[in-house]
Formats: structure tokens, sequence, C-alpha cells
């Protein structure tokens, strides 16, 4: 919660490029000091799927940047959280990760929570 407060407040400030660039390298620091702590990192293909994903993550920051510089924070933090449920229903479809009744009401009840949030009044 005091992430969305914080980044939309610099959101009314800073252009999204900005932004994401700063955080982006404040995450770089951080995981460097993080990551030398521990052992040598083999080498292996999933390397490549890793860095595609840090690609995924820039562009994704970009654009909840830019939507929080347009949008109020209780409609844009919502939206973008819907990447938990969808990110099930993916692992369901193309991992065959299960998702029981639990997890499924969990995403209904996600999916009703940002229309209500960000439907008309």
């Amino acid at each position: 919660m005091l992430w969305s407060v914080v980044v939309k407040y610099a959101a009314r400030h800073l252009p999204a490029e900005m932004m994401s660039f700063i955080g982006i390298s404040t995450s770089l620091v951080v995981v460097t000091l993080v990551a030398m702590r521990g052992p040598s990192w083999p080498w292996h293909p999933a390397i490549f799927l890793s860095m595609l994903g840090g690609i995924l993550g820039a562009v994704s920051s970009l654009a909840l940047y830019a939507a929080l510089r347009t949008g109020p924070v209780s409609v844009v933090i919502p939206t973008a959280e819907l990447y938990i449920g969808l990110s099930a229903v993916a692992g369901w479809m193309l991992l065959a990760e299960p998702i029981n009744v639990r997890r499924g009401l969990g995403i209904v009840c996600s999916l009703i929570a940002v229309v209500l949030l960000v439907g008309k009044k």
C-alpha cells in the first residue's frame, strides 16, 4: 500500500521513463548486493528467459508509471494487480499448474473488485 502512494506522488512530478530508470536502477543495486552474498551462478539457457522477463518487467514498469501519472491510484493499482490472477490462469494454461476452487474464487473476486472500482458511478 505504501508503495502505491509513494509512486503516485512521484508520478505527479516525474515522467514515466525517469521513474522507471530510477526504480530499476535502485532495484539493481539492492539485488546486486544480495546476489554478491550468494554462491556463483551456473550457466543455463533459461538465463535468456530471465532476460526476457527483465525486458517485460521494464515495459510494464513504464506502463504502470504512465498510468499513475494520468489516472487515480484507486483505479490504476487494482487494475495493475490483476496480473496476479492472470498469472495464475496462464500458469494453469501453459504450465499445467492447478487452480483449485479457492484460487478460482480468488481470481473471480479480484476481477469483480476491479470492475467495481473502475466502473462508472
